[in-house]
């Protein structure tokens, strides 16, 4: 099953998060923070399933414009929030949210990658898609 898209949006909730409260300097602060993701599911009439995903990314507070949220859709599997910006330590942060909808077939996980293409460095999170069933109570 091809997968459609049927709703996003990104926002930026703050910027100014110091990079002392954020990254651990053990870490390496030249790669991504690893996303902060929640996946669910909920299955439709004709079988497809519609996923919905919460999403929260750090991203250097150098960068200025959104970030862009895509799919690999060999795997349908691996989703992306990338920016583009050079590779350098960050002293402070932009907490990003992010909301999407896809209808898809079923998935037990995904993979949510923060991606920096320049140069291309990414994080990744694991996430159970949970599938809600809807209560015939309250429909």
């Amino acid at each position: 099953m091809r997968l459609r898209e049927i709703n996003s949006k990104i926002i930026a909730l703050n910027s100014g998060l110091s990079a002392t409260y954020v990254t651990p300097s053990s870490l390496g602060a030249l790669y991504p923070i690893a996303p902060t993701v929640t996946a669910y599911s909920t299955k439709e009439v004709d079988g497809s399933y519609t996923i919905f995903f919460r999403i929260m990314v750090l991203i250097d507070s150098d960068y200025t414009k959104s970030p862009v949220f895509s799919i690999d859709e060999t795997t349908n599997t691996d989703f992306y929030v990338v920016f583009d910006l050079p590779s350098k330590v960050p002293t402070h942060y932009t907490a990003w949210y992010l909301e999407a909808s896809y209808i898809l077939q079923e998935l037990a996980d995904v993979t949510v990658y923060l991606q920096n293409n320049d140069p291309r460095t990414s994080r990744g999170t694991v996430t159970t898609v949970i599938v809600v069933v809807p209560d015939a109570t309250n429909c």
